[in-house]
């Protein structure tokens, strides 16, 4: 049992996959995700009970399996009032496996998962149980770089299809992915305009469309010099079958070994990995403040995660392009039509089980925004088609659909 008043999960990462630098409580008020869900999956299918304290002073001791919705769609609590009835939310949740918009909603869904993610709008949690693994793997962190997109989109695509083969048949052998991140080509343009690359030791070649930074799972066993090892003789004949090996073929298929590097168990290149990941919003973080000290005070940073399904992520980051590329408009659109205009963005972000967790930075240069309604909103996104005319239809919401009203394009 880990209490959140008592420590934090970054005590307990060895064990606890899910979401690292977060406490319980708040890890599971907000069904926190970290990188890794792509293979170890969100907060909530690690919580097995609750303690929470409602708003009239009931408690309810909550345990996994215990307490179900009717299938008439309503849960039924004995409280101190006398018993109530609290219907399930009556929406249907998206397919995606990273989902923190809204009350969780299923039928037949166990109790708890009403309380996860619901960030303490229906009770307080006060204690939670959490299950864990017995050991956390060895691993190593690869940082990836291409010169075209669409190799790097096909690349992700082997690793995600080769690790869900090794789950799926247990495989010693086979590559165990748990975390594939990315960087666009205007973060990493960010990082050399700091110098960041230069102090990390890390190149980022000029002509770098998208780099990627995979987690690759390890034997636990697995030490810096057998994996060294393992690297040199990878493509020779006496090659060991190993996950390591096979992602360094993988590498080679792709053309990209000499734009890898690879920090191993024990390796300082860990930490420079991982700095040069966390740099980025920093990065973009020092530019927003200088602005807004010495463009305009009303300048303000916008950021929000987007998950998009893997099979649309291509179309994603071509309509961003081109809404940058072509000097076209960014706009938040809520329900009384708040807008932000002159947005300029960085794509940084995870990709996922079911798909891309794109954290979006922007800079806005003016507009007002109605705070209460900026929680209910949709993209919408006016970009220049291939006849150089103003497009509109560039929107998606639920779902992604691209082109334009009037174009073959």
């Amino acid at each position: 049992m880990v209490s959140s008043q008592a420590r934090s999960l970054t005590t307990v990462v060895h064990t606890y996959p899910a979401a690292v630098n977060s406490w319980a409580r708040a890890a599971v008020g907000v069904v926190a995700a970290g990188a890794a869900t792509f293979k170890y999956g969100t907060t909530r299918k690690w919580v097995e009970s609750l303690t929470v304290i409602l708003a009239a002073g009931d408690v309810l001791d909550l345990n996994r399996g215990e307490t179900r919705a009717h299938p008439d769609g309503y849960f039924e609590l004995a409280l101190s009032r006398g018993t109530v009835r609290v219907p399930v939310p009556a929406y249907k949740m998206p397919t995606v496996d990273k989902l923190s918009a809204g009350y969780y909603a299923e039928p037949g869904m166990d109790l708890i998962d009403l309380f996860v993610g619901s960030e303490g709008t229906l009770g307080v949690i006060t204690e939670t149980t959490l299950r864990i693994i017995p050991v956390r793997p060895a691993f190593c962190l690869a940082f990836v770089t291409f010169e075209r997109r669409p190799a790097a989109l096909e690349f992700v695509r082997r690793l995600r299809d080769a690790a869900r083969t090794t789950w799926a048949r247990a495989d010693p052998r086979g590559i165990d992915v748990s975390a594939i991140e990315h960087m666009d080509a205007r973060s990493l343009q960010l990082l050399r305009e700091d110098g960041l690359d230069r102090q990390h030791a890390v190149n980022l070649p000029d002509d770098t469309a998208l780099a990627v930074l995979v987690t690759l799972d390890l034997p636990a066993d697995m030490t810096r010099e057998r994996g060294y090892a393992e690297i040199g003789s990878a493509g020779g004949s006496d090659a060991p079958d190993t996950p390591l090996v096979r992602f360094c073929a993988l590498l080679a298929e792709f053309g990209v070994t000499e734009h890898t590097v690879i920090a191993l168990p024990g390796d300082r290149a860990q930490t420079a990995l991982t700095e040069i990941r966390e740099a980025v919003p920093a990065a973009v973080n020092r530019r927003v403040g200088l602005s807004k000290r010495n463009v305009d005070g009303r300048i303000e940073k916008t950021a929000a995660d987007m998950i998009v399904p893997f099979e649309q992520f291509e179309t994603l980051l071509h309509v961003l392009g081109v809404a940058v590329r072509e000097g076209g408009e960014v706009a938040l659109l809520g329900r009384r039509g708040l807008r932000g205009r002159g947005l300029r963005g960085r794509g940084l972000g995870r990709l996922g089980r079911r798909g891309l967790g794109l954290r979006e930075g922007a800079r806005r240069e003016g507009g007002e925004q109605d705070g209460g309604e900026a929680a209910e909103f949709h993209l919408n996104l006016h970009a220049r088609c291939a006849h150089r005319r103003r497009c509109s239809a560039l929107r998606f919401s639920t779902g992604l659909r691209a082109g334009c009203r009037g174009c073959p394009s």
